[in-house]
């Protein structure tokens, strides 16, 4: 009796021709506005300055986009990056610091955003996605000692995550008085939120959101971006979007008696 593996060919080939298709990507923004109110995310209605920085580049390469951005005298020297593997796995990621001006008088709340639009590969649209985000971060000394404060979430096609540092939720507050004691005399934070499962569409729109609320203090206050590269090692923060999926490639066994 022998035994013999005869592969589907034809399926086999597609799979592998659907996983080579690099996706074109859609330009990917990122914007910083000034709030004269708490509510996240900033109503249009209440955004008292604003800045904004786009570029446009290709997926399937790690593609960054540096951004100084000022407003009201608040600073953010920026830099984000997509990331997407063959339209199956996509992360929009960024580092940074907002630095509030020294002798800050009024309470005041700067709402970051990145966007980035990805075309996901045929071969995993239908299938079950994670989406995954994170609030990592630091802040100095002087946020700590004014209880200042930065609230994150993502987007996904334009439903929100649960929001990371908001208080009530039960998923951990982004305030610099209750984070971690830093050598630097300062505090880290580290919060989580997901994953969060849904049906992958052949578009996918990820918004990176963040307010940070800066309460009056008489020296400048840093607090992290938070968001950063998305690996095993904490850096400062990750918004996250996995498509997760496989592709049935199939063997069919027959079996033949001698």
């Amino acid at each position: 009796m022998t035994k013999r593996f005869v592969p589907i060919y034809g399926l086999y080939l597609a799979a592998l021709v659907l996983l080579s298709q690099p996706q074109q990507a859609k330009a990917m923004s990122i914007s910083i506005v000034e709030c004269s109110v708490a509510q996240f995310v900033c109503p249009n209605g209440n955004i008292i300055g604003a800045a904004v920085n786009v570029n446009d580049f290709l997926q399937d390469n790690d593609a960054g986009l540096n951004a100084n951005l000022a407003v009201g005298g608040f600073t953010l020297p920026l830099t984000g990056t997509a990331t997407n593997t063959n339209g199956i796995f996509i992360s929009l990621t960024g580092t940074g610091t907002a630095t509030s001006p020294a002798g800050l008088a009024a309470e005041t709340w700067i709402d970051v955003t990145v966007t980035q639009t990805y075309n996901m590969n045929p071969g995993i649209v239908g299938l079950i996605g994670a989406a995954v985000d994170f609030n990592q971060g630091n802040c100095n000394a002087a946020a700590v000692a004014a209880d200042s404060s930065v609230q994150a979430t993502l987007s996904v096609n334009g439903t929100l995550l649960p929001v990371l540092g908001a208080a009530g939720n039960g998923l951990g507050i982004g305030t610099c008085a209750t984070a971690v004691p830093n050598a630097g005399g300062g505090g880290t934070f580290n919060l989580a939120g997901g994953p969060v499962f849904g049906i992958i569409p052949g578009q996918i729109t990820l918004t990176g959101l963040a307010q940070f609320d800066f309460k009056p203090a008489a020296g400048a206050q840093t607090i992290d971006v938070p968001y950063g590269e998305s690996d095993t090692a904490p850096e400062p923060g990750t918004w996250l979007l996995m498509g997760s999926g496989g592709v049935m490639l199939g063997l069919v066994r027959r079996k033949r008696r001698a």
